[in-house]
Formats: structure tokens, sequence, C-alpha cells
């Protein structure tokens, strides 16, 4: 096992290679379904819900996890509001599908191939192993999460009342409540599902107050198919997981729009109880049969779909605003590498700038909303070049992922982080500057703490004990 682990592999796995085929085999099927290039779309969509639901083989499948999002953001809810799942005047489709869904596949191949070519059997060994010297870790300091999650919430408490610069290491601090999750699970302790369960209810519940979801939908998705790698329980009750995940997308989708309204229009106060009451209203409704689900189901399509803002740049650029040539791409290297001490005038996250500049939409003030990798790819490169940018855009953060899973060989307490540092990459909503201010500095700033934690456990001397080095 080990010597398979230190096997030096570049390009696709042998699994690697058996799912593009069962990807062509699905896609072959999804044609005679639906006809398109949605269907490619879907074949993909199978083969990945696939490999995350009932074949994942290391702790964390990040790069299948970005091509399921990617595909349903980009592909799959545009094609449902072309076929009339929900109709809106500012959030519809803005061309036809038949200029839209071309762009958009190819951009999901480009991106698709680029992520999964370092897909190796070296860094599932590196993962597995990291866990394993882990929990021999955790069976001497058991109380290495609950100080991870007393970190995470002074951390949630200085970024609250800590200046705007700095609130991004607030943000990064809070956030390691998520790697308290990972340790936890990790742990022989035997109240560690009890920890998990508060750690991410204390999470939901954070989330409810700002009425962003992003982050603890991610990772309830993270934490449960990592529970189902350490547990390998049975193909049913996996898809019972599964099914029970995409009902409680659907809940908190269905009154997430009503709650943001409430209390973005001043006419209610943000709390924990408001959200639970209009949740709970609409799943009886919803139960009862005043509300038909079709409803329900159209504004989850429309909430994720992504598509929708670029098919406005589609409309716009080129007719309106010429293409970027990659401007938005070096901007976002200068931001992520320089401090903002030496850039000034450095692009800041969110994608306001870009989203007004190449949608002609106006922003409410105080409003961030991104063009997505996707939407950013075309309105630099065109129909063309987006794709191949997307396929270098992805073996990019293919190597980053590979890289930072290196150093869990040295570390194993950074295993837990690699979530954490790459889940901005996940989103498909990002833009360049956003994902790679988050990637660079997530990756410096979890090394970091990782190599702190093991330096402080170790005394400080090569000597002592090597809690959290590898022997």
């Amino acid at each position: 096992m080990t010597n398979a682990a230190q096997e030096p592999e570049v390009g696709f796995s042998t699994y690697g290679k058996t799912s593009l085929q069962i990807a062509l085999a699905a896609t072959a099927i999804s044609l005679l379904l639906a006809a398109g290039w949605a269907s490619l779309g879907y074949g993909l969509a199978g083969v990945a819900t696939y490999r995350l639901v009932f074949a994942q083989d290391r702790l964390f499948d990040l790069r299948w996890t970005a091509v399921l999002i990617a595909t349903i953001q980009c592909v799959i809810t545009p094609h449902l509001a072309y076929r009339g799942a929900y109709e809106h005047d500012r959030y519809g489709m803005y061309v036809p599908e038949a200029a839209y869904m071309p762009i958009a596949v190819s951009c999901l191949i480009g991106f698709a191939v680029g992520i999964l070519f370092f897909h190796t059997k070296k860094e599932r060994w590196s993962q597995i192993l990291a866990a394993r010297q882990l929990r021999q870790v955790l069976l001497r300091r058991p109380d290495l999460p609950i100080i991870l999650f007393a970190v995470s919430l002074l951390g949630s408490t200085a970024s609250a009342i800590s200046p705007a610069a700095l609130g991004f290491v607030g943000y990064l601090f809070a956030n390691l409540k998520y790697t308290a999750v990972v340790l936890f699970l990790l742990s022989g302790r035997s109240d560690r599902l009890v920890w998990t369960g508060a750690v991410l209810g204390y999470a939901f519940l954070e989330s409810a107050a700002s009425s962003l979801f992003h982050d603890i939908l991610l990772w309830g998705a993270i934490a449960g198919g990592l529970l189902a790698f350490l547990l390998q329980p049975t193909a049913w009750t996996r898809a019972a997981i599964a099914v029970a995940l995409v009902v409680a997308i659907m809940a908190i989708q269905s009154a997430k729009h009503e709650y943001r309204t409430r209390v973005w229009k001043g006419s209610e106060n943000a709390s924990h109880g408001l959200y639970f009451d209009i949740a709970s209203e609409r799943m009886i409704a919803l139960c009862t049969g005043r509300m038909p689900i079709s409803e329900v189901f159209g504004g989850m399509v429309l909430r994720l779909n992504q598509g929708w803002i670029t098919s406005r740049i589609i409309q716009v650029v080129p007719a309106a605003e010429p293409f970027a040539e990659g401007q938005t791409i070096t901007r976002g290297l200068r931001s992520s590498l320089l401090p903002r001490i030496l850039a000034s005038n450095k692009a800041g996250a969110g994608g306001r700038e870009n989203f007004e500049r190449f949608t002609h939409l106006d922003l409410s003030r105080g409003t961030s909303m991104g063009i997505g990798t996707q939407g950013e790819a075309y309105a630099n490169f065109g129909a063309i070049g987006a794709p191949i940018y997307l396929m270098a855009y992805g073996l990019a953060i293919a190597w980053l992922i590979s890289s930072y899973a290196k150093l869990s060989e040295r570390i194993p307490l950074a295993v837990a982080m690699l979530p954490n540092t790459f889940l901005f990459a996940l989103k498909a909503e990002g833009d360049f500057v956003t994902v790679s201010n988050f990637v660079t500095k997530g990756f410096l700033f979890h090394a970091a703490i990782a190599a702190g934690l093991a330096y402080a456990f170790r005394g400080g001397s090569h000597a002592n004990s090597r809690n959290l080095d590898r022997s």
C-alpha cells in the first residue's frame, strides 16, 4: 500500500479511464432520451453522481465534486430553464438554446478533462495514509477538533468586529469549524457523530442568519461523502442519503428566496426563527398539496442556474462589449499574488465590476454577483478559446490539489484542511479573481496552520513525539 502511494503516476488512472467509458455509454443512452448538446451534460452528471455516491475511493473527491456542480449549474439547470421549469424576466435565458448549449457543454468538457487529468491512485493513497496517521494523532489528542472548533468561534467573532481588510483572515479562521468536522469524523471518539451534528448545526444557524447557504450545503455533502467512505454503507443506504440531501437542498432553497426578500427589504429582522418558520410553512404547504412541487422545483432550478448569466454575456459580448482577451485573468493573478499594500487598486473578490461590465445589468448597492468561471471564460476568449482556457484552468486546480495532497504525506493534518482550501474552486459561480484569492491565500493559510500545529505538538523539538508529523 505504501509502495502504491509512492509510485509516480501522471494522467488518467485506470478508474478514470473506466469512468470515461461509462460516460460514453451514459451519453449514448441519454442521446436516445434527450437529443442535443445537453445530453452530454446529463451523461457526465450521471457518471459524476455514480462516482461520488457509490464509488468514492478516497476521503475527498474534490475533482468529481467540481465537475458535478459545474454540470448542474451550467448545463442541466439551464436546459430545464429552456424547457419551462421557471419564468423570470431577469434570471431567464437570454439567447436561444442552440446558441448557448454548444458553448456551455464544450466549456464543461474542457474543464472536466483538465481537472480530472491528475486524478491518480497516488493522491488517493496520500489521503488514506495521512488519515491513518491522523487517527493515531487523534487517539493521543482527542481534544484537537474541539480546540479547532473553539478557534473557529473566536474567528467568527473577530471577523464580525475587525476592519474590512482583516475580514478575509477572520473568514479563514471561522471556517476551521469544518476542519473540526473532518477531525471528529476521523477520530475514535464515541461521541463523534454528536459533535459533528453540533458543529454542522451551528454552521447552519450561521448560514440562516446571513441567508448564505452555499458553504453549509457543500460541506454537508463533503461530510456525508467522508462518512460514507469511512463506514462503507450499502448501496441502498448511500442512495437514501443522497436523496435526503437533495430533499434538504430543495427545502433550504424553497425558503431562502422568501427569507431573503423579507430580510433585505427590511420588513423583518434576520433570525434563525424566521427562517425555520418560513421553511416549515412551505414544507407543510407542500406536503398538504397547497403548494405544487413544480413551484418548489422551479425555484430550486432558478437559484441553481448559473447559465442565465453566461447567456446574457453571450448576448452582450462582443455585440456591445468587446472580448476582454485575458484582461480579467491577469488582473486576478496580480490580485492573488500581490498584497493590497503593494497594489492598492487591485481587483477585489465579489465580481460586481465584471458582472456589470459584461452583462450590462445593474446590481443594487451592496449586492455582489460573479459571472462565474464559464461566463468569464467566454467573456475573455469567445466560444473557441473558452474551452481551451477552462482546460488549462482545470489543470491548474488539479495540480494544486495534487500538490496539497503531497503535503499531507509530510503533515497528515493537512488532509483535514483539503476541502477548506479548495472550497471556492468547486463552485461554478466564482470568477477568477475570487477563486485565485481564496485558493492561493487559503493554501498558504491552511498549510501554515497544519505545520504550526505539527510543530507545537512536537514540543518544538525533532527529538520529541512526532504527533502531527509523518514517521
